[in-house]
């Protein structure tokens, strides 16, 4: 039954997001550590990867790009890790988290950022912007207000020449310093 439900979604998802079926070159179901690890490889060499831990998911960083991330160790209560992308088109990785079905933090790690570009269109009123300083890098922390009165928090750095960015919707200042300040580099 779990079978056929994720086929039906593999092939929604080629028919509909990928643009057909012939894009579809291959889906592997991979059971490790008793989890079922759904992965859909399209010919735009992007990975869409759920059901697997963050830790399976920064392994095959480590594996694939040949570094250790940032890693975001500090999550706001019942704020959990839902899924990753990997591509080589995409020009690097995706970790999606979110409560309740709903995302609240998107975290961008984009090695060799220097030989492509990144657009970024905001159209949000600026409230606060501020420096964190660690031993490693420098920190740009800014906040928006978006539609009505609802906040968002920008987080960016760049470290080891690796880009990173985090989007952290409905959350305290206060909760996105601990995130901030319980950033792991390696």
């Amino acid at each position: 039954m779990v079978l056929a439900a994720a086929l039906v979604a593999v092939l929604a998802l080629g028919i509909t997001s990928i643009g057909g079926p012939e894009k579809v070159v291959e889906t592997l179901k991979r059971y490790t550590l008793n989890r079922e690890q759904v992965r859909v490889n399209s010919d735009d060499n992007i990975e869409l990867i759920e059901n697997v831990s963050e830790e399976e998911v920064y392994q095959e960083i480590e594996d694939k790009f040949g570094f250790l991330p940032v890693r975001m160790v500090y999550l706001p209560e019942e704020i959990e890790f839902i899924k990753a992308k990997i591509g080589d088109e995409i020009q690097g990785i995706y970790f999606t988290y979110g409560k309740e079905g709903e995302v609240k933090i998107k975290y961008l790690i984009r090695p060799n950022y220097r030989d492509g570009s990144l657009g970024k269109d905001v159209e949000d009123e600026l409230l606060e912007e501020y420096i964190e300083e660690n031993e490693y890098t420098t920190i740009n922390v800014k906040r928006y207000r978006v539609e009505g009165n609802e906040e968002r928090w920008s987080v960016q750095f760049e470290y080891k020449n690796v880009f990173y960015s985090i989007l952290i919707m409905d959350t305290s200042k206060e909760e996105t310093e601990k995130i901030v300040e319980n950033l792991i580099f390696s």
